[in-house]
C-alpha cells in the first residue's frame, strides 16, 4: 500500500472546572467581617492586604486540525522501540505544538479520544495491543517530540502510551509527556508533540480516517 493521506483533527476542552480557583462574580466574598476591625494603636494601625491570583481566562495557542500520512507496511514489532524506520506514521507535521500565552502556568492532557471514518463515528477502533492490530484496528499515540516510545507487547500495553476510547478518560487522564513535569508548561512554554501510529490490513491507498483527541487545558494550583 502506497501513502494514504488521514486527518488528525484536534478538539480543544478547556478545563476551567478543574482548576477550582475561578473568580465568583455571584457574591462578593471579600467583604469585611467584624473580626477583620481593629483599633490604633498610638496612632497608627497596619491593614494587612492579601492577594490571590484569580484568573478568570486561559491563553493558549492549541493546533486545532492536522494531517498525517500512514503506511501499513512499515513493520512494526512488540516491545520494540518506535524510531522514524519503524513508525507506520511515515509524514506528520514538525510544528504540531501546544504554547502557553497566558502568564501563569497551564497544565496539559487528554481526556478523551475518539475516531471517524467519513460519517461512521467510533470506526476504525483503536486498539493497544499487537494482537489486536488486525483489519482496520489502529493502534496511536502522541508523545513529547524527543521523547521515548515503545510498541505494545502482543498481548498488553506494558506502556501505558496506546490511546483506546477506554483508557483515556476525564477520570484517566492521557499525559502527553513522559516526564510528569513536562506536561506543565511555563508562560510562553510549548510542548511539542509527535504522532505515533500503526494499522492492519483493509485499507486502500488513499483511504482517510480521523483521530480526534481532546486536549484539557488547566491552570496550575498552588
Amino acid at each position: 500500500m502506497k501513502r494514504g493521506k488521514r486527518a488528525a483533527a484536534v478538539a480543544l476542552a478547556i478545563g476551567l472546572a478543574v482548576t477550582g480557583s475561578m473568580a465568583s462574580f455571584a457574591a462578593n466574598d471579600k467583604d469585611l467581617v467584624e473580626g477583620n476591625y481593629g483599633g490604633v494603636t498610638d496612632g497608627e494601625a497596619k491593614s494587612v492586604l492579601t492577594g490571590t491570583i484569580k484568573i478568570t481566562n486561559i491563553q493558549v495557542k492549541v493546533p486545532i486540525a492536522a494531517s498525517f500520512d500512514i503506511d501499513p507496511n512499515v513493520t512494526v514489532a512488540a516491545d520494540a522501540a518506535v524510531t522514524t524506520s519503524n513508525n507506520q506514521i511515515i509524514a506528520q507535521a514538525s510544528n504540531y505544538t501546544i504554547t502557553n500565552t497566558s502568564k501563569v502556568p497551564l497544565v496539559v492532557s487528554i481526556t478523551g479520544v475518539k475516531t471517524k471514518t467519513g460519517a461512521t463515528e467510533d470506526t476504525p477502533t483503536l486498539v493497544n495491543t499487537l494482537n489486536d492490530l488486525t483489519g482496520k484496528n489502529v493502534m496511536f499515540a502522541i508523545g513529547k517530540s524527543g521523547d521515548s516510545i515503545k510498541y505494545p507487547s502482543a498481548a498488553a500495553d506494558n506502556t501505558r502510551k496506546w490511546m483506546t476510547t477506554t483508557t483515556v478518560t476525564t477520570d484517566s487522564p492521557y499525559q502527553v509527556a513522559s516526564t510528569a513535569g513536562d506536561n506543565t508548561l511555563a508562560p510562553e512554554g510549548t510542548l511539542n508533540m509527535t504522532l505515533y501510529g500503526a494499522t492492519g490490513a483493509g485499507w486502500k491507498n488513499g483511504d482517510s480516517f480521523q483521530v480526534i483527541p481532546t486536549f484539557t487545558i488547566a491552570l496550575q494550583s498552588s
